[in-house]
């Protein structure tokens, strides 16, 4: 887990031009007027890196609007005290591209609920501040609890997408998305019954902040093995790391989870954290990526 990514000093200057409180809790469960998301099978982005601390994520179909919790500064627009975001754009696929309405800081999001409603999944960054900021991620099963096979070997694909924020020293001051291919292998009865897991996400591309195309990146991430949590579904996935597709050398290295939906485990829904120096076709510098994945089998 990385280190909380901005000082003090460097908070205060942030603040210094949109009138925001420099000495909020940023940790307080209760920062944007909510509570955090308890349900069973819904895991957040905090398990994964400290600066992820949103704590709750709510996807409204009608108005097409993500209602968020524990996200600093992204503007307290929704009825219960916590900020909204708007969908402003697409991905190639069926990823969308969100934004606050609302806040002193602009954060970026990517989301996506499955075609089914099973599953969903979605990522927030900014750059407002000095170092990659605070942010949040989840990956949510829509019913509470699921039927996973007893065996077998299932293979799931479906689609990757993320936020890639990098730090002030690398002049790149606006985010970034990500698309991916993703294929994640799961053996329901290997581990004495409890599952084994293990993933990739290729063919990666790089967008701008308006979703222009920056160009292919000679990359992949590799998903570690992890197992499945079968009292509640949910994904105990191991390391991640971002390869050079060419030697296999590691880029950047995080951690993912992820839960498991649909009729009998279909469908799963992911979180990868990623942080590391990249040089290719959206930038160089140091930076950290916050994905998400939607897949059925």
């Amino acid at each position: 887990m990385s280190k909380r990514g901005f000082t003090v000093l460097a908070l205060l200057s942030m603040l210094a031009g949109c009138g925001g409180n420099p000495f909020v809790n940023q940790e307080d469960p209760g920062a944007d007027g909510g509570t955090p998301d308890t349900t069973p099978g819904s895991v957040y982005g905090d398990d994964l890196n400290d600066d992820l601390v949103m704590n709750s994520m709510v996807y409204d179909p009608d108005g097409n609007v993500i209602v968020v919790n524990n996200i600093p500064f992204d503007g307290a627009t929704a009825a219960n005290g916590q900020a909204e975001y708007e969908q402003t754009g697409t991905l190639p696929g069926d990823f969308g591209r969100y934004e606050n309405v609302a806040g002193a800081n602009r954060y970026f999001a990517v989301f996506r609920r499955s075609g089914t409603g099973a599953v969903e999944a979605g990522a927030f960054g900014t750059t407002a501040f000095v170092d990659f900021g605070l942010g949040g991620a989840a990956a949510k099963r829509l019913a509470t609890s699921v039927s996973l096979p007893n065996s077998g070997e299932y293979t799931f694909t479906g689609e990757y997408a993320a936020i890639r924020i990098f730090d002030s020293a690398s002049g790149i001051n606006t985010p970034q998305y990500v698309t991916g291919a993703a294929e994640i292998d799961i053996d329901f009865g290997d581990f004495d019954g409890i599952g084994a897991i293990l993933g990739t996400v290729s063919g990666r591309q790089v967008y701008d902040s308006a979703g222009a195309p920056l160009g292919v990146m000679d990359d992949y991430i590799s998903l570690a093995l992890g197992n499945v949590d079968r009292s509640n579904g949910t994904i105990d996935g191991g390391g991640a790391s971002l390869r050079e597709t060419s030697t296999g050398s590691i880029i950047a290295s995080g951690d993912w989870s992820g839960v498991i939906g649909g009729t009998n485990g279909t469908e799963l829904a992911g979180i990868v954290v990623l942080e590391g120096a990249v040089d290719d076709a959206g930038g160089t510098g140091n930076m950290r990526e916050t994905g998400v994945i939607i897949a059925a089998r």
